[in-house]
């Protein structure tokens, strides 16, 4: 990778990073905000405090940084054709998907019974978003297998996405209760996103060592 290509690798940092300091600010900022048991969205709902803020800090900023990494990503891996290809554009995916999140707030308390156009869009991009994500976790089970430098990232790759899909079960069973959906939420899309910054970081100090991929 050149030097434009290793600036490009700390978006892969930056965006979820900066995600997670939207959601503790914004939560912060609300009153009587539960992480344990309201969703992400809600910070950004119609009518709620310091949405914009949560739409802006937390879903679109973020969801350009994450989309600019899947070039990066690409780049670094292109050796191995249309696997690498297809794990980058589903990351950019993710990040195209989120910043729709963000343009479009979910209704108050992200549950109506009749819910808005806006409503509608926000959630169809979210799950797009973690969709394209969880299954980019997955193939990169088979795409690090071919680089010796990554081999022994495969076990947590694919614990990674066995763990995202058992959160993502977790919150939806939850959601007519609201016992713990928001901290299933939390873990479901922390984990997507704590290795989403590992890989990051990973790429960065192979370049800073010159290995090749």
């Amino acid at each position: 990778m050149n030097a434009s290509a290793r600036r490009l690798c700390w978006f892969g940092v930056v965006g979820p990073s900066l995600f997670a300091l939207a959601v503790i600010v914004c939560g912060a900022l609300r009153s009587e905000y539960s992480h344990v048991t309201q969703f992400i969205s809600e910070l950004g709902e119609t009518g709620g405090e310091n949405a914009a803020l949560m739409q802006y800090a937390g879903f679109i900023l973020p969801g350009a940084f994450i989309a600019l990494f899947a070039i990066p990503f690409w780049r670094a891996f292109r050796s191995a054709g249309v696997l690498a290809v297809l794990v980058a554009l589903l990351v950019a995916i993710h990040g195209v998907a989120k910043i729709a999140a963000g343009s479009f707030s979910c209704d108050l308390g992200c549950t109506p019974k009749i819910p808005s156009m806006d409503h509608v869009r926000h959630q169809q991009a979210a799950h797009v978003g973690l969709f394209a994500l969880t299954a980019a976790a997955f193939l990169c089970v088979f795409l690090f297998k071919r680089f010796a430098a990554w081999k022994r990232l495969r076990a947590y790759t694919l614990a990674t996405g066995i763990f995202a899909i058992i959160f993502a079960v977790a919150m939806v069973v939850s959601i007519e209760s609201r016992s713990a959906t928001g901290l299933f939420q939390r873990l479901f899309v922390g984990g997507l996103y704590l290795w989403l910054v590992i890989v990051a970081l990973r790429l960065l100090r192979l370049w800073d060592a010159r290995e090749p991929t």
